[in-house]
């Protein structure tokens, strides 16, 4: 009999494309001094009217193919859920429980990292990594004192690819993915790139032939980008790219704009206010919170035009979506599999995975072993059925296995994705090595 999890409601991984590297700080790039390219494609004037979805509207899944399921209500405000997760994310208090160190220099792109955290101190915020984590698989990795602790053993390679985190570009999508489709990396925000999944905010022109997004803002002049400025709304992002693919991702919080009596746009006194994740401690806070988030920091419309930002939104604000996200077991893990070191089945989701955990735990509760899989983005073309929506179980059963003795234990399963995160399975079992 299929064990039917009851829904709930959630509010709330390491590898870099070879086509694009996300730059995350505040330092600027050097704007692209060749000749704007002619252009052929003007973007379509959006609607910025909010769609609200009713209840009683949501779609109904077929759940039938799965042994079990979890589904997760939708937000009732798609806007002010954004801005909460990132906000939550920005905001997770932790200690750090060893030195350690995320640092990269990418020469080629003009931008790098080098963020210390050192031992005992206090930190705000999810690191910054490029593993595509959530909240919730963060929090597994703090100890009751809330410290988190980094070992040689457990994350292999360089720290901003490995340890649980964010950076700029996937705490936006992470924040957008819990109601909407948008999955990748920071192209998704660029209107001339192919992995474009956002919509152009205003009528300003682009091209596909342009290299940077300072092409676009050039071809357009200030006076017409102020127009599409003066747009944002609360969750609406910003991004730029130079002509080196170094590109940047900020989610907007507020957006305050100046007129002349002729209705003109005055540039230098209109701002936005952004929730953003850097490369870089915010060196603004005066509280003494030690932070590489940056909330509601201001930048002028002179600013983000003399930065290259263009603006974009998801067509969920204006069409809504009553499809609600869920994660879905295919098959029954049992005892007599888990008993000769083996499990079979796979995960499934209309969103798109963050993290997969496997857990034996001894009788006393302690954990005897551990596999995390997170950035699922990062997948192994060459396992059969596996995606970042669907992750397959049996190239992860022998890590698992491979140094558990003989004994009585407990297996869990948990899968995250944006939305929240559900335990899939917990099934007890004797072990004979």
């Amino acid at each position: 009999m299929k064990n039917v999890l009851k829904l709930l409601a959630a509010l709330t991984i390491f590898a870099v494309i070879a086509t694009v590297i996300v730059s995350c700080g505040n330092t600027e790039v050097s704007e692209t001094s060749a000749e704007t390219k002619p252009v052929t494609e003007k973007a379509e004037t959006k609607n910025t009217e909010e769609t609200q979805t009713p209840e009683n509207e949501i779609k109904k899944t077929d759940y039938s193919k799965y042994f079990t399921y979890k589904e997760f209500e939708l937000p009732t405000d798609f806007r002010q859920a954004a801005i909460d997760y990132m906000l939550e994310a920005a905001n997770v208090v932790w200690y750090c429980g060893q030195d350690f160190s995320t640092s990269e220099n990418f020469e080629a792109q003009g931008w790098g990292i080098s963020l210390d955290y050192k031992k005992g101190e206090e930190y705000h915020g999810l690191p910054y990594a490029n593993s595509y984590s959530t909240v919730e698989e963060f929090e597994r990795y703090l100890d009751p004192q809330r410290r988190f602790n980094t070992s040689p053993d457990k994350w292999l390679g360089k720290a901003w690819q490995s340890i649980p985190g964010l950076e700029c570009a996937s705490s936006v999508i992470t924040s957008l993915a819990h109601f909407a489709d948008i999955h990748g990396y920071s192209v998704a925000f660029c209107p001339f790139e192919k992995s474009f999944q956002a919509i152009p905010l205003g009528d300003y022109t682009y091209n596909e032939e342009m290299v940077s997004t300072y092409d676009i803002t050039n071809a357009n002049k200030p006076a017409k980008m102020n127009e599409c400025y003066s747009l944002l709304q609360k969750g609406d992002v910003i991004m730029h790219m130079n002509e080196k693919r170094a590109a940047h991702v900020r989610m907007i919080h507020d957006n305050h704009v100046e007129k002349k009596s002729d209705g003109s746009i005055v540039g230098r006194k209109s701002y936005v206010t952004t929730i953003e994740q850097t490369n870089k401690f915010d060196a603004q806070r005066k509280d003494g919170v030690k932070t590489t988030w940056y909330v509601d920091h201001t930048y002028t419309y002179e600013d983000l035009f003399s930065d290259g930002y263009v603006p974009s939104t998801i067509k969920e604000y204006t069409e809504g979506n009553t499809i609600p996200m869920y994660i879905g077991l295919t098959r029954e893990i049992n005892a007599d599999d888990l008993a000769e070191g083996a499990f079979v089945g796979s995960v499934e989701t209309n969103s798109y995975f963050r993290f997969l955990l496997f857990e034996i735990f001894n009788k006393d509760g302690s954990i005897a072993a551990r596999y995390a899989k997170h950035n699922t983005l990062d997948y192994d073309d060459s396992q059969p059925g596996t995606s970042s929506q669907k992750m397959d179980f049996r190239k992860y059963a022998p890590r698992l296995f491979e140094d558990l003795a003989s004994g009585e234990y407990t297996f869990v399963l948990t899968a995250g994705i944006p939305a929240g995160e559900a335990e899939l399975a917990r099934v007890d079992f004797t072990y004979a090595k």
